[in-house]
């Protein structure tokens, strides 16, 4: 069982690169992660304490259930300063406990200008994904998208990727390539 734990900024490639990868792994699906935050909206203000807590035991719970069940995943995630890192931490801790299982920490990363290119772009908009460029600008600036991956993630990334390099294809073949040559060991 494995998950890949695919992290990065808004806009720059996460889901996309996820439903390539889908495409590539036999019975992998993708567990997006506004799947959780969009549901959590339906009752809580983005950001307030019950909103926190219902999104990580949402995350939580799916992560355990999911070792429990050998069930592989892909997972997206946006780091940000509502989730702490000992939040990441809990949600990943049952995938690592469990016999056979393991987390694939993929960081995804584009330039600031494609960042703010691909928020505007029409495949975004209607999906509870930001796309306002400069509310972006002032989240941003204020920090919160800035963190410490070392507090963050529990292992070093199996993989870095800039996502301006590579189409999400192209991405996804390289994290495939990357987990079967893993695998193999």
């Amino acid at each position: 069982m494995f998950v890949v734990f695919l992290y990065g900024k808004p806009a720059c490639g996460k889901k996309t690169i996820a439903l390539e990868l889908e495409k590539l792994l036999t019975d992998v699906p993708v567990f997006h992660n506004h799947l959780t935050v969009d549901l959590t909206l339906k009752l809580f203000q983005f950001g307030t304490e019950p909103f926190k807590a219902l999104r990580a035991n949402i995350w939580i719970d799916a992560f355990k259930l999911a070792a429990e069940h050998n069930r592989s995943f892909i997972f997206t995630f946006c780091p940000e300063d509502t989730i702490s890192p000992e939040t990441v931490k809990k949600i990943v801790q049952p995938v690592l406990d469990a016999k056979d299982s393991k987390v694939y920490f993929v960081e995804l990363f584009c330039s600031e200008e494609q960042i703010l290119e691909r928020l505007n772009q029409t495949s975004r908009q209607g999906t509870g994904k930001l796309t306002d460029v400069e509310f972006y600008k002032k989240l941003n600036g204020e920090g919160v998208f800035t963190w410490d991956p070392d507090k963050v993630v529990v292992d070093a990334p199996f993989l870095t990727l800039d996502t301006g390099k590579h189409s999400a294809a192209e991405a996804a073949q390289i994290i495939s390539a990357k987990i079967a040559e893993d695998s193999a060991k």
